[in-house]
């Protein structure tokens, strides 16, 4: 091997050290924090949908993370639309409300979960049952509503599926292992490479 490729691989390894060492400070200094969940919720006419997000933490261990206890801090969610409700979207100002079991899905286990959001015009509301949120005066029933104050309503049943959102240092410690496998191939001599 020579200085030049010898040097190479010195000068490669110290700045995959340097960024893993970065890496591994930044995220021990980051404290614990919510994760962030995805829901889809479809089933309403004509192929609508709904999709959305919200960000939470199970605070007091009781394995629900519930709005009422402080434990959702964001929120969004998006309606397709269709001939009987146009699309809209709420944001965390116009979040009412959630109790979210953790691991499940909203409305196909437990009759006291739910989400509900309105913004004064629009509305929508899923549950497994319970006026748990009653957005729209009248009764809940299991899966979800979503409608406008002016008498558009379209209902479906079924139940909202949620994923969790992979964390951020979830995926960057799968990136610096590929990088680390990477450089490990490059720094491998290769056979016959090295005739003295």
């Amino acid at each position: 091997m020579n200085f030049t490729t010898n040097f190479k691989s010195l000068s490669l390894a110290g700045v995959v050290f340097a960024g893993t060492v970065s890496a591994i400070a930044v995220l021990t200094v980051l404290p614990a924090s919510a994760a962030s969940f995805n829901f889809f919720q479809g089933g309403y006419s004509e192929g609508a949908t709904i999709t959305g997000m919200f960000t939470g933490e199970d605070l007091n261990n009781d394995g629900f993370i519930h709005s009422l206890d402080g434990e959702v801090t964001d929120y969004m969610m998006s309606f397709s639309g269709n001939s009987l409700v146009p699309a809209f979207s709420h944001g965390l100002p116009d979040f009412f409300g959630l109790v979210y079991v953790l691991g499940s899905d909203i409305g196909n286990v437990f009759d006291s979960d739910g989400i509900a959001s309105s913004n004064g015009t629009t509305f929508y509301g899923a549950s497994g049952g319970t006026e748990l949120y009653p957005v729209n005066p009248s009764p809940q029933f299991p899966g979800g509503r979503v409608g406008t104050f002016a008498g558009a309503l379209d209902t479906t049943t079924e139940f909202v599926t949620v994923n969790t959102v992979p964390e951020p240092s979830t995926v960057l410690g799968l990136g610096l292992l590929g990088l680390g496998a990477l450089v490990k191939r490059q720094l491998k001599p290769k056979q016959g490479s090295d005739k003295a």
